[in-house]
C-alpha cells in the first residue's frame, strides 16, 4: 500500500517541461521577423492600390519594392529605379541608370563630363571629391560610343525588324551615358549595391532598351489617339 504523501504526490499534475531560456538575439530576430512581415502586408496593400493607376501588375510592384528597399530607395524610387526583366521564365531586377547613379554617389563617387553628345559619353571620374585615376596613374576616364553600340548590335536590336528609328537614334546621348556609366561601376565601383540587379550584360541591357521602347511606343499611340479625338471635336 502506497503512503498518503505518495497518493498525494501521485495526484498533482506533473511538472511543466522546462522552456529553453530566450537570449536577447532571440528577442532580436523576433522582432525583426514581425517587422518584415508587417512591411510585406503593408508592401501589398499598396500595390493592390497602385497596380491598376498605373498598369503594373501588383506583385510585381510589390518585388520592384523588395529590390528597392535593399538598396535604400523608398517606394516612388523604387518604381522608378528597379526595372523587371522576364529572363528564362523569372523576373530579373536590373537598374535604371538614375537609380545606378544614386548609389555611387552615396558611395562617394562623383564625375564630370568630358564630352556628352549623341555619339559619346566620356567623364572624369572622381571618389571623395579626389580625381581617381587609372593603372598609369592618370586620370580616369570612362567613354562608351555610338560606334561602340553599333559594333555590339545595341543600335540594330534597337531598331527592330521594321528599322525604325530606336532608342539610339532618338535619346543618344542617355544611352550612351547609361553604358558608360555602366561600365565604371562594374570595372571601378563594384562594391558599391552588389547583387543582381548589377547585371551589365548586353542581353539585360537590350532587355531593359525593348522595354523602354514599348513605353515610349505605348506613350505615342496614347499621344496620337488623344490628338485624333481633339480634332475630331473641333
Amino acid at each position: 500500500m502506497s503512503t498518503l504523501t505518495e497518493q498525494i504526490q501521485a495526484a498533482q499534475p506533473a511538472a511543466a517541461p522546462e522552456q529553453p531560456k530566450r537570449s536577447l538575439l532571440d528577442d532580436i530576430t523576433d522582432a525583426t521577423l514581425k517587422s518584415r512581415a508587417d512591411q510585406l502586408r503593408i508592401d501589398a496593400f499598396e500595390a493592390g492600390r497602385r497596380a491598376q493607376a498605373l498598369g503594373i501588375p501588383a506583385p510585381q510592384i510589390e518585388l520592384k519594392y523588395m529590390y528597392g528597399r535593399d538598396y535604400g530607395f523608398n517606394e516612388a524610387q523604387s518604381l522608378q529605379f528597379i526595372h523587371l526583366i522576364p529572363q528564362g521564365g523569372m523576373l530579373i531586377p536590373a537598374l535604371h541608370y538614375k537609380g545606378r547613379a544614386v548609389l555611387l554617389r552615396r558611395g562617394g563617387y562623383n564625375w564630370k563630363a568630358v564630352e556628352h553628345t549623341e555619339k559619346a559619353s566620356e567623364y572624369a571620374f572622381y571618389f571623395m571629391g579626389e580625381a581617381m585615376t587609372d593603372e598609369h596613374g592618370k586620370p580616369l576616364r570612362i567613354r562608351y560610343t555610338l560606334d561602340d553600340a553599333t559594333r555590339s548590335g545595341l543600335v540594330a536590336r534597337s531598331r527592330g525588324k521594321d528599322n525604325k528609328p530606336g532608342t539610339y537614334d532618338q535619346f543618344g546621348h542617355e544611352m550612351l551615358f547609361a553604358r558608360m556609366l555602366s561600365r565604371f561601376h562594374a570595372f571601378h565601383a563594384s562594391e558599391v549595391g552588389g547583387g543582381a540587379a548589377v547585371d551589365t550584360s548586353d542581353s539585360l541591357i537590350q532587355s531593359v532598351v525593348e522595354e523602354t521602347e514599348s513605353r515610349i511606343g505605348a506613350a505615342t499611340a496614347l499621344a496620337d489617339k488623344l490628338a485624333e479625338i481633339k480634332g475630331g471635336a473641333e
